[in-house]
């Protein structure tokens, strides 16, 4: 199946993209993408604990299951004051 990932702020920085599409087993869950990503960008190993995480535009967590044409999103947690 073929999803597409979105890169926001640091992440983005991280990677030196803002968005691509990648290929993932049926029954891939965000868990698993997330993994393939730490692979191909080590850069994002540290970051990958604290990333706020939109599936389709809804928040998940890392045990979603993905689907063929989702858009993830991954965000850098947000402070304000």
């Amino acid at each position: 199946m073929r999803v597409r990932v979105k890169y926001f702020a640091l992440h983005r920085d991280l990677v030196g993209k803002a968005d691509e599409e990648l290929r993932l087993d049926e029954g891939a869950t965000v868990e698993d993408l997330l993994s393939r990503l730490v692979s191909l960008y080590p850069s994002l190993v540290d970051a990958r604990a604290y990333m706020l995480i939109s599936l389709n535009g809804e928040s998940v967590d890392k045990g979603a299951r993905l689907k063929d044409g989702d858009v993830v999103a991954l965000f850098p947690p947000v402070g304000g004051g």
